[in-house]
């Protein structure tokens, strides 16, 4: 199933229109078994969010610790059939604010290497807008 809904990409203070369609058809989401085991924790809002800013990784430029991820609340919620419009920019906020105190665990204390990580290091929430921007770690 491919969607059409147009997206306003905002990356390394560049702006693209597309359409989800001709991301999903341009581009391949590789994850790591680590990620795959900690996404399982992931609210559907959370996974929502996380995805949307994902879908804006352009993988032949890569990701680097300052790049920011915008996406527009209306884009999430014709994305996925939300209805209840009122409150689901506050809940992707509180998404937002989840994502930020999520772990992930890396290899396993079985191993000699193993640590955690988090899912972002940074969220920033336009109210007016109605924009959240995610930076990945």
């Amino acid at each position: 199933m491919l969607f059409h809904f147009p997206l306003i990409v905002y990356y390394s203070g560049m702006t693209k229109k597309k359409t989800l369609q001709s991301k999903i058809q341009n581009n391949i989401i590789v994850k790591d078994n680590d990620l795959i085991n900690s996404s399982y924790e992931l609210t559907l809002n959370e996974s929502r969010l996380l995805l949307a800013c994902i879908s804006l990784v352009d993988s032949r430029d890569g990701v680097n610790d300052k790049d920011l991820f915008k996406v527009e609340v209306k884009d999430i919620q014709d994305l996925c059939g939300v209805v209840h419009v009122g409150g689901f920019h506050r809940e992707l906020v509180e998404a937002s604010e989840r994502l930020y105190e999520r772990e992930i665990s890396i290899g396993s204390k079985d191993s000699t290497e193993y640590g955690k990580t988090r899912w972002i290091s940074k969220y920033l929430v336009d109210d007016m807008n109605r924009t959240i921007e995610l930076q990945f770690t």
